[in-house]
C-alpha cells in the first residue's frame, strides 16, 4: 500500500494539513495559549509539516535528535496535556475532512498521530526523567523552570486582558464617534430644511398675499 505521505497527496499537501490545524488551535480558548505574539507560527508550521512527512514516508526529517526524544524536547516546557492533545486530533481529522482525505486515511493519520502523544505529553514523566539524568538536571533545576513559566503565562494572560480590553474601549469610542457623526449630520440636514423652507409653508406664504387687498 501507498504511504500516507503519497496518499495525502506529497508535501503540499501535509503543510496544509499542519497549517490548518495551527490556525484552528491558534484561536482555540484553550490551546490558543500555547500560541504567543512573538511565536513565529510559519516556522513551527513548516517544522512540522517537514516532520510529518518523514514520519509519513516523505524524505527524512533532518535534525540532530530523532524520535522520542526530539518530541520530547521539543514540547517539554509547553505543557500539553491529555486533554490537550485529544483537541489536537479532533482538529486533524476536522481539517481532513475539510480537505477532502478519504476516511480511511483520516483514521490511519489519527492512528500515527496516537502514536506521538506518549513523549509529547509525558504523563508519567518517564521521558523527563529519563531527559534529567542525561544532561545531570536537578529537581532544583526543574522547580526553577516551572516557577518562570508560570511567570510567563501570567503575564501572557495579562498582555491578552490588557489587548482585550483595548479592543473593547476602541469598538466603544469608534460607536459613539459614528453616533456623534451622525447627530451632527441630522443636525446640518435640519439647519438647511429649516432655511430653505418647507412647500407647506411656502403655499401658505403665497396664499396669503393673493387673499390681502
Amino acid at each position: 500500500m501507498a504511504s500516507i505521505f503519497d496518499r495525502l497527496g506529497g508535501r503540499g499537501r501535509v503543510y496544509d494539513l499542519a497549517k490548518g490545524v495551527y490556525d484552528l488551535m491558534e484561536v482555540d480558548a484553550d490551546l490558543g495559549k500555547f500560541f504567543k505574539v512573538e511565536f513565529d507560527v510559519e516556522k513551527l508550521t513548516r517544522r512540522t509539516a517537514d516532520f510529518l512527512e518523514g514520519e509519513w514516508g516523505g524524505d527524512p526529517f533532518q535534525s540532530a535528535n530523532t524520535g522520542a526524544s526530539l518530541l520530547f524536547q521539543a514540547h517539554s516546557r509547553v505543557g500539553v496535556t491529555n486533554a490537550d492533545y485529544d483537541k489536537m486530533l479532533k482538529m486533524y481529522d476536522i481539517i481532513g475532512k475539510k480537505m477532502r482525505s478519504e476516511e480511511q486515511l483520516r483514521k490511519e493519520i489519527l492512528k500515527d498521530l496516537e502514536r506521538l502523544r506518549d513523549p509529547i505529553v509525558d504523563p508519567h514523566r518517564k521521558h523527563r526523567e529519563k531527559w534529567m539524568k542525561a544532561n545531570a538536571i536537578s529537581s532544583a533545576d526543574e522547580a526553577n523552570w516551572k516557577k518562570e513559566a508560570e511567570l510567563v503565562r501570567q503575564k501572557e494572560l495579562e498582555r491578552k486582558e490588557k489587548l482585550a480590553n483595548f479592543r473593547r474601549e476602541k469598538k466603544k469610542r469608534e460607536q459613539l464617534e459614528k453616533k456623534i457623526q451622525q447627530e451632527r449630520e441630522q443636525q446640518k440636514q435640519d439647519a438647511t430644511a429649516k432655511q430653505m423652507g418647507s412647500p407647506e409653508e411656502d403655499d401658505t406664504e403665497e396664499a396669503a398675499d393673493c387673499a390681502a387687498p
